[in-house]
């Protein structure tokens, strides 16, 4: 798509809070427009657990693409007041770049975006799953990202509390302060994720342990331990800030993107309840794309 195209081809097309992404720092307690572009292609891989992206990756379906007028989405948007634009799914470099929506973009990786793909973001999400040996790309990808003003966030996929894959992707993290979480589907009771939690918390920050009812996914000041951040699901139920993003106890810089909201929209709460929802874009008058 070029930058003066009319059209984009999405498979869905929604709204969600920050933290059903999960962006825990990047605009805190906010709304983003979700655009998803699933594969032209169905890739190999070797995620077969139950979380939306190792469908998007290995899904034996096939997700038809629809033509829509890049105006209606700019006004769907608009009328939600989003702070930012997620592109969702593994073909986000068909936007990267090449999408003018006068909003911050946000995309998702799975490690394939090169370094011409970060053009134009203003912050990216990195899904890690199925191998371990690509943890010297997720090294080299955040440091290129920083180093070009992007915010990061990083999500690693698995199905247990695996404590030497986690030590391996914070060896590569270290030091860069990125947001990570761990996605665990099988928590074996919680008491493995809890001792995953301790043992990842300990060595880095910030850390989030998503498993069910054994989540970890409130947020506290690594200096003085003081809780700046709390959350229920996918909405933020508080947030304590100095200006600046500083911790409001001992004064400590913290990495969070704002605008600093208190917490999720009321309104968003009651209307949202899993805080996403999604679209066929045939509602905004998509009309059906071929895939090659």
């Amino acid at each position: 798509m070029s930058g003066g195209a009319e059209l984009i081809e999405v498979n869905s097309i929604g709204v969600s809070t920050v933290e059903s992404v999960p962006l825990f720092h990047y605009k805190p307690g906010g709304l983003v427009g979700r655009l998803v572009a699933y594969p032209s292609r169905w890739i190999e891989s070797e995620c077969d657990l139950p979380f939306e992206v190792c469908e998007w990756l290995s899904s034996p379906r096939s997700y038809p693409g629809f033509l829509v007028r890049l105006s209606a989405v700019k006004a769907f948007f608009e009328r939600w007041r989003v702070d930012a634009v997620v592109l969702d799914g593994v073909e986000t470099w068909r936007f990267t770049g090449s999408l003018r929506m006068g909003m911050p973009l946000v995309a998702r990786s799975q490690l394939l975006l090169d370094s011409r793909s970060l053009v134009g973001l203003d912050a990216l999400i990195i899904d890690l799953v199925g191998s371990r040996s690509r943890v010297d790309r997720l090294s080299m990808l955040v440091e290129r990202a920083k180093s070009e003003g992007l915010w990061v966030e990083v999500n690693m996929y698995l199905q247990w509390a695996d404590a030497r894959e986690v030590d391996e992707v914070l060896s590569a993290l270290r030091g860069s302060k990125v947001p990570l979480h761990i996605h665990i589907a099988d928590p074996q009771g919680g008491g493995p994720v809890r001792k995953l939690y301790i043992r990842a918390s300990s060595a880095y920050w910030p850390v989030y342990v998503h498993a069910g009812v054994f989540s970890e996914v409130d947020t506290k000041c690594p200096r003085c331990g003081t809780y700046v951040a709390s959350r229920y699901r996918s909405f933020l139920t508080s947030l304590a800030l100095k200006e600046g993003g500083r911790c409001p106890s001992c004064g400590e810089p913290l990495p969070f993107i704002g605008p600093y909201r208190r917490k999720t929209d009321e309104l968003v709460v009651r209307t949202m309840g899993s805080g996403a929802v999604f679209m066929d874009p045939r509602l905004f008058g998509g009309i059906s794309a071929r895939r090659g």
